[in-house]
């Protein structure tokens, strides 16, 4: 689990790790109406085609 205040030593470093973790928490973000931008990209889109929000 990453916070601020975690020490550099105590962080992830599996970055596939991370990043599953952050997708996964941006789409309950998103369906409890916090409009939660993608990961990569410049900001929030409308979704190119119907599905999951983890994969926008």
């Amino acid at each position: 689990e990453e916070r601020l205040w975690t020490p550099v030593e105590k962080l992830a470093k599996d970055t596939t790790a991370v990043t599953a973790r952050l997708a996964h928490f941006r789409c309950l973000l998103n369906e409890r109406g916090v409009a939660a931008a993608p990961l990569a990209g410049y900001g929030r889109t409308a979704p190119s085609e119907p599905g999951s929000c983890v994969r926008q």
